[in-house]
């Protein structure tokens, strides 16, 4: 009963407290780096918000749930390479079009790209949308790689992190199981 107990204990720090811990340490890192850059003051108030949203979302995906289909990592980065570069293109269009037309376009040529390149992370459409509702030219792709860079290392270490405490579990049981019957 006590290794059952000792076993379920292992399994919720492994599936939940430390995914939850990474991705809380992503996020702080990530408010880090807009603060630390001003980017409220460089591009607008209230950018950093939304692209602050947008990741927190993405932040629940690719650890709480990162067996899903929306959290591969290359799905991840392809999403927002693909939203940071409409929203650019919508950055210079907004002058032209309007910004409810913009808006609209943008997105709808952002949520077909994701479908079309099998690209899809939810998440990842507040970026271009953010970034023509305040206006965010190319500058803000710069803070969007640092921030999806950020993340998808702490993800790749939780799965390290994971796959050795794997290890030392299979091992510990393993050693268990080679003990002479007479010593259980």
């Amino acid at each position: 009963m006590a290794r059952s107990a000792m076993n379920s204990i292992t399994r919720r720090i492994r599936n939940h407290v430390i995914p939850a811990t990474l991705m809380a340490l992503s996020l702080v890192v990530l408010v880090y780096i807009l603060n630390y850059v001003n980017y409220d003051i460089t591009v607008g108030i209230g950018a950093s918000a939304i692209i602050f949203a947008s990741f927190a979302g993405s932040a629940f995906l690719l650890f709480m749930v990162p067996r899903s289909r929306t959290a591969s990592i290359p799905r991840f980065a392809k999403s927002y390479a693909i939203s940071c570069v409409l929203g650019v293109i919508g950055y210079y269009v907004v002058g032209i079009a309007g910004i409810y037309a913009t808006v609209a376009l943008i997105l709808f040529a952002t949520a077909m790209l994701l479908v079309i390149t099998d690209s899809e992370h939810p998440p990842a459409m507040s970026i271009a949308f953010a970034f023509v509702l305040f206006r965010v030219s190319y500058v803000g792709i710069i803070t969007v790689v640092v921030a999806a860079a950020v993340m998808i290392a702490i993800r790749v270490f939780l799965e390290k992190a994971v796959y050795i405490i794997e290890e030392d579990i299979e091992r510990v049981g393993s050693a268990r199981n080679r003990r002479p019957a007479g010593r259980r």
